[in-house]
């Protein structure tokens, strides 16, 4: 579920590769900032995303491609917070908080593992609204 990049010296980005191709060789800045990405989303989930993938949009393959997963994240944390909130009424949100607890803990740490890799970790159970 991740993709694997390299870094380019030509066009000064990041590109897609293979397993067997891939360089050990990657610019630190940019795994920090795809780490710092992830993190951010245990303080502000959506609006770490939304600053990130306008900020990388067209400047880095790497970077965009981590923020548009956080910001897909972001928007289905806030979602399944509002379906737990709706549910809450019937007693039956009481039982989801914990699992989207839990939704809003795990990604994010998975996210900074994958980022750490040099891959663009694509979560489980998040609604791709930008691809």
């Amino acid at each position: 579920m991740s993709q694997k990049y390299e870094y380019d010296e030509k066009t000064k980005s990041y590109i897609p590769v293979d397993d067997d191709k891939l360089d050990n060789n990657s610019n630190s800045d940019d795994k920090l900032i795809a780490i710092l990405i992830w993190a951010a989303n245990f303080v502000i989930p959506l609006i770490a995303g939304i600053i990130a993938y306008l900020y990388y949009e067209n400047k880095n393959d790497f970077l965009r491609d981590t923020a548009k997963e956080s910001l897909n994240y972001g928007i289905s944390l806030l979602i399944y917070g509002m379906i737990s909130t709706v549910f809450t009424f019937i007693l039956i949100g009481f039982l989801l908080y914990p699992v989207v607890f839990c939704y809003y803990v795990a990604i994010p740490i998975v996210g900074l593992l994958k980022a750490s890799e040099m891959n663009v970790y694509k979560p489980h159970f998040t609604i791709r609204f930008i691809k």
